[in-house]
């Protein structure tokens, strides 16, 4: 991590309250040069007059945003944060690049009711590490029962890491779809699976993994041991199809899954994900459910 941190286009901390009547950015097709991202907030809050609308849209253009290791294009931190909007990124046609979109730190809480990241119209977007990332007892609750966290429509997501990594006594709960997938839309992780669950932390899914729907869309998963430090053992009867890395000694039981989950809607036909396909991680101090 840097030190000073970059500095963000709109920071908030230590109780500063700020309402938006638009998104901070919007259409815009200007090319953005953010290296220390478009939004940090420490201990403040911030919100949209509108609660429908996300805190940033992009329309076309390439963009660079929280570009060195430590920094995330979306960085909440302390227990007093709070975040209200309709999601937080939405791009269409735009190409974004960055090294995380999202970082919840030190009890930080996010409530998400929409699509956290929404590409669409040929999107195309990077993450140098993982998607989202929780440490130190942060908490990410997703209630999106028709749709999901991460929504891709026509458009592409690569991760050099998880979709989802939850470490450090943390915790992920959601309701409905981590992502989903539809008019010829792509989701590619290397390094990393849909959801990493470690540190004494805690993954809770009513819903499904990813839904499908129309044309022909893909998710990639690595098929091996991409997590590194200690050793992992691939189950793949926990989840019938694909695999779920138990690291450290981690025993199946921490892993509950329900007679009625089904890890993916809309599967068979043009719509695949890799066979065998790394879908969880978790170390011998977390848990899972699945239902």
């Amino acid at each position: 991590m840097l030190d000073p941190a970059p500095v963000s286009l709109l920071s908030l901390a230590d109780g500063e309250v700020r309402i938006l009547e638009r998104p901070l950015l919007e259409g815009v097709t200007t090319p953005q040069l953010l290296v220390g991202g478009f939004v940090t907030i420490n201990n403040g809050q911030l919100s949209m007059r509108d609660p429908t609308l996300p805190l940033v849209s992009l329309t076309g253009g390439t963009h660079y945003v929280a570009l060195f290791p430590g920094t995330a294009m979306f960085d909440f931190q302390g227990p007093a944060t709070r975040v209200q909007a309709g999601g937080l990124l939405h791009a269409s046609g735009a190409r974004i690049s960055g090294e995380q979109a999202v970082r919840l730190v030190d009890r930080a809480l996010l409530e998400a009711t929409a699509p956290l990241i929404k590409l669409v119209a040929g999107s195309t977007m990077t993450s140098n590490s993982d998607l989202v990332k929780l440490v130190q007892n942060a908490r990410l609750t997703g209630t999106v029962p028709s749709d999901a966290l991460v929504m891709l429509n026509a458009s592409a997501l690569n991760v050099n890491g998880s979709l989802f990594n939850v470490a450090g006594g943390s915790s992920l709960n959601v309701t409905g779809n981590l992502v989903s997938l539809t008019n010829g839309s792509t989701l590619t992780l290397t390094n990393g699976a849909l959801v990493s669950v470690s540190g004494g932390s805690a993954f809770n899914l009513t819903g499904s993994f990813g839904s499908f729907g129309t044309g022909t869309n893909a998710i990639t998963l690595p098929t091996t041991d991409v997590f590194g430090g200690h050793a992992h053992t691939i189950n793949t009867s926990l989840i019938p199809g694909y695999g779920v890395a138990l690291g450290n000694g981690a025993a199946s039981s921490q892993v509950t899954v329900g007679g009625g989950f089904t890890p993916f809607t809309g599967t068979g036909g043009t719509n695949t994900v890799t066979p065998g396909g790394i879908v969880l991680h978790v170390d011998d101090t977390s848990h899972a459910v699945l239902r």
